[in-house]
């Protein structure tokens, strides 16, 4: 059976057949969409490595449910997806990898043992550990060591009401083992067996450019040639410059540089603190022309990724306003913008707006889609659609998530000397109404 026999099977994606993934904490996935509570394997160090994981009991049952057309609850993310307006990522990348799959690898069927023909996957997505310079709001310790470290420095007002870690062992070497699992000695071994396969290497955070072990990764493969085999697909927070690190990403065979912008204002310096849009914009556009240039001689391109959340939903608008002129005005090639949608921490999740905003942002995206004649494709890709169906939806009117929202914005305010009434004046007027509540 091949990838194409499935195409009508709405529960069918090609990720378990062909690609594996590892998170930040070290939790094996079927993907970074799949609920993070119930992974095929709590770390991947201790469950017999990469290898014996890939063809093991937990793979297999989920790649023949998704056969006999069962859409396992670990998918729930995609399933809402379908359902709102498109855009999932088992929809994207049932496409894009199915492309790569019919392309190059004409003759590969489908095998519940070892996901297809040639038995090993062809596309790794790694999250290697928490390492991490900045301090996103809607982020945790799991993925981020600056946060970590504000738990041990703020116990009482930020560790104990909203992450409860450890904070006696958080930050030990046997700790930070766990997280950084890439510096097992066998694991990063397993991550370089990996590579004479893969077609596609996917690197997020924490922040991968200040990892020396991805580094190290990173300069293995330019050091044996595998670079010239593999499109590498990175995210970035886009505070670090270019530079060495930045010159190896253009020895691989196709780059994808993912850049987290999630706001054009002061959104994103409330949000991702401590970094500022004005440094990150400038490193963005930096590496846009230098790739551009690069990409004479092989296929390189910057994407721009918003986390969607109450802090900024309101910058969704300029957020499009600004894709569009790069994309058009300055660098003319298909640069992507996508929206992911924070569901956690709940208190931030975008739906809780109250309706009336809704209707505001609702209409202000439709203008400036319709202003610079967003394509039906484009508005699928990039989750727009989904973000319009949620703004269509009722307003959420959870007092205790209200009450959660106001309580972690008003300690984090604090601690970081920021103010909400700076990022726009319509969340000071929502923070002022639920805080009403208290």
């Amino acid at each position: 059976m091949k990838f194409e026999d499935q195409k009508d099977n709405p529960a069918f994606c090609i990720l378990p057949f062909i690609h594996t993934h590892v998170g930040p904490e070290g939790k094996v996935h079927l993907c970074c969409m799949a609920e993070w509570n119930n992974p095929i394997a709590m770390n991947v160090k201790g469950a017999g490595g990469l290898k014996e994981l890939w063809s093991g009991e937990r793979y297999q049952d989920a790649r023949r449910r998704m056969l006999n057309g069962e859409k396992i609850p670990v998918c729930r993310k995609c399933w809402r997806a379908d359902a709102t307006g498109g855009g999932s990522d088992r929809a994207t990348f049932n496409k894009g990898y199915g492309d790569i799959v019919k392309m190059k690898y004409p003759d590969m069927t489908l095998d519940i043992e070892k996901g297809n023909s040639l038995g090993t996957p062809i596309i790794a997505d790694l999250r290697p550990g928490n390492f991490c310079n900045l301090k996103c709001r809607m982020c945790y310790p799991g993925s981020s060591s600056a946060i970590g470290d504000d738990c041990i420095e703020h116990p009482i007002e930020i560790n104990t009401p909203f992450y409860g870690i450890n904070v006696e062992t958080f930050g030990t070497k046997q700790t930070w083992e766990d997280y950084d699992w890439i510096e097992d000695k066998d694991t990063y071994s397993e991550v370089e067996d990996l590579l004479p396969n893969l077609r596609i290497l996917k690197i997020v955070g924490g922040e991968p450019l200040f990892m020396p072990h991805v580094i190290k990764l990173l300069k293995h493969c330019v050091d044996t040639g595998i670079s010239k085999k593999i499109i590498l697909d990175l995210t970035t927070n886009g505070s670090r410059r270019r530079g060495k690190v930045f010159n190896m990403l253009t020895q691989f065979r196709e780059l994808i540089l993912n850049v987290s912008i999630d706001g054009t204002g002061p959104a994103h310096d409330y949000i991702r603190f401590p970094s500022t849009i004005k440094e990150v914009a400038q490193n963005f556009e930096d590496y846009t022309k230098e790739l551009i240039h690069h990409g004479r001689q092989y296929r390189a391109q910057t994407n721009i990724l918003m986390t969607v959340q109450l802090y900024n939903i309101f910058e969704i608008v300029n957020i499009i306003d600004y894709w569009k002129k790069t994309q058009i005005e300055e660098f003319a090639y298909d640069q992507i913008l996508t929206f992911n949608m924070v569901e956690h921490p709940d208190c931030f999740d975008a739906r809780l707006l109250p309706f009336e905003y809704k209707m505001q942002v609702k209409k202000d995206i439709e203008d400036v889609c319709n202003k610079w004649n967003v394509s039906e494709f484009d508005m699928e890709r990039t989750r727009i659609n989904n973000i319009l169906h949620d703004l269509s939806l009722p307003a959420n009117d959870n007092i205790d998530l209200q009450k959660k929202f106001v309580e972690r914005t008003r300690t984090y305010d604090r601690i970081r000397n920021q103010n909400i009434a700076e990022v726009d004046d319509r969340l000071k007027i929502i923070f002022d109404e639920w805080s009403k509540h208290e």
